[in-house]
């Protein structure tokens, strides 16, 4: 487990397929609201249900869940879920950009290029969590985050609908930790204290 002296932590780039939304309700639903530390999800899904998802989320969520549009700014307390047809981005001023770059390895959004972004932007200050799915999009943007020293979670198989992706992710050596769905909010909320 690596250990930092203190946690200076800004952003939490989540990536999900097959099972996402599930996982990602119950980790959203367990952060306060003045969780200090901004998000954004890449949620494949299929084209045109991802609006009544970001919906969903910011009800059952004490943060705000909303989805990203160009321009938004990566705060404390809020959730950016990516759009369809775009792929989903950081700049270094910390806000959304969103690109109509063509579609990576299937994707678009890609959570390669989410997390590449998020590694590049905020190095030791990312955290990257891959959750289940099939494939392997995000494995290599998860090796990213965990080479800029930023930190990597991946779901355990155990609480996988399907373990495609964070397998991929630790056979390549991305994964700092491999974590129940509870070991995964219990990490982040130490992560996202400033104590």
């Amino acid at each position: 487990m690596k250990k930092k002296g203190n946690n200076n932590y800004e952003i939490i780039a989540i990536g999900a397929s097959a099972g996402g939304p599930k996982v990602i309700r119950e980790i959203l639903s367990f952060l306060p609201s003045q969780f200090p530390l901004g998000i954004i999800i890449v949620q494949h899904i299929a084209e045109g249900f991802v609006e009544k998802l970001a919906e969903g989320l910011n009800k059952t969520s004490l943060i705000e869940v909303k989805l990203a549009q160009t321009g938004d700014r990566v705060e404390g307390g809020r959730a950016f879920l990516a759009p369809d047809k775009y792929h989903t981005i950081v700049n270094k001023k910390g806000q959304i950009r969103l690109l109509s770059a063509p579609v990576f390895k299937g994707h678009r959004p890609s959570i390669d290029f989410l997390m590449e972004s998020v590694a590049e932007v905020y190095g030791t200050r990312a955290i990257g969590v891959l959750l289940t799915g099939m494939g392997e999009d995000g494995a290599r943007g998860l090796r990213a985050i965990k080479e800029g020293d930023g930190i990597t979670l991946v779901q355990d198989e155990g609480s996988c609908t399907i373990f495609g992706m964070p397998k991929v992710a630790i056979d390549i050596g991305a994964a700092d930790e491999v974590l129940s769905i509870q070991g995964i909010i219990d990490r982040l909320l130490s992560l996202g204290s400033k104590t």
